[in-house]
């Protein structure tokens, strides 16, 4: 019975510790780096404070995210570096980022019929890495919220076990 009132409580501690993990997701394409930060339950890490370092561990940027936990920084960084955010009260996560080289090659090939399309396709290009950053972002915090109501069917169970160990306890005298 002791055991079953253990087990209990020790899944119970860990389910509701997996709800404070905080996740970033740091996407760094054509010079602009984004960064997004949330809970395992999908809530946004608000104005949190993220430091940006290189392999050697030097500081190179300190900001702080948005109402939304996003931030968005147009500067040149080394191939790799680290994004790491800081929630307080020692929530804090690491993202490693490698740069990718562009790739030249295709544009190369394409065939060119004006300067204007050029530019054009450039842009398009911009926009659709910014879109699909975000759409990146919105699938990885469905996936981890998906994580979070499993630990809560297991917390349940967890919680049943409990009282029925309770009742048994009870009975028992």
């Amino acid at each position: 019975m002791k055991k079953l009132l253990t087990i209990s409580l020790i899944l119970i501690c860990f389910s509701s510790a997996y709800a404070h993990k905080l996740n970033v997701l740091a996407i760094y394409e054509g010079g602009t780096l984004n960064i997004t930060s949330y809970f395992a339950d999908g809530t946004y890490c608000k104005n949190c404070g993220f430091t940006i370092t290189d392999a050697n561990g030097s500081e190179i940027y300190n900001g702080s995210l948005s109402e939304g936990g996003e931030a968005t920084l147009a500067d040149t960084l080394p191939e790799s570096f680290t994004v790491t955010v800081n929630a307080g009260m020692g929530h804090s996560a690491k993202a490693e980022v490698h740069a990718e080289a562009a790739d030249n090659n295709e544009q190369d090939t394409a065939p060119e019929s004006s300067s204007t399309a050029a530019f054009d396709e450039d842009a398009l290009r911009t926009i659709i890495r910014q879109e699909l950053g975000k759409q990146t972002v919105e699938i990885q915090a469905a996936i981890d919220s998906g994580r979070s109501n499993t630990d809560r069917i297991i917390s349940g169970i967890g919680y049943l076990f409990g009282i029925f160990g309770l009742f048994m306890l009870f009975r028992k005298k």
